[in-house]
């Protein structure tokens, strides 16, 4: 948490794994706290390693996805849609579309 006169900390990147799915609510897994679950019962379209800091980068065909990253024994979800879908990202042909996960399972505020 920020404090007035301390600079703010910055976390640590590491590897892990980034899995796409199809399209998940918050009902088609099961919640284990906060935004860890496991069990996501859309098709799994695959799963893609990170490198050292973190960094990754997928091919994918246009469309809506939901896109998690394997932390500990789960599945982090950077965020839920207004719709209680988990971490839905929209793929458009020929653009880059930029996600930045920040594991804050453990934070504490």
């Amino acid at each position: 948490m920020p404090q007035v006169g301390k600079g703010s900390a910055k976390g640590t990147p590491f590897p892990t794994r980034i899995y796409v799915f199809e399209p998940a609510s918050i009902t088609q897994a099961t919640q284990i706290e906060g935004l860890l679950f496991k069990n996501i019962t859309t098709r799994l379209i695959g799963s893609y390693p990170t490198d050292d800091l973190g960094k990754f980068k997928i091919n994918l065909t246009p469309g809506n996805y939901t896109v998690v990253v394997g932390y500990e024994d789960a599945y982090f979800t950077p965020y839920l849609s207004s719709q209680n879908e988990l971490s839905l990202v929209r793929v458009t042909a020929k653009n880059f579309t930029n996600l930045e996960v920040i594991i804050n399972a453990k934070a504490s505020y």
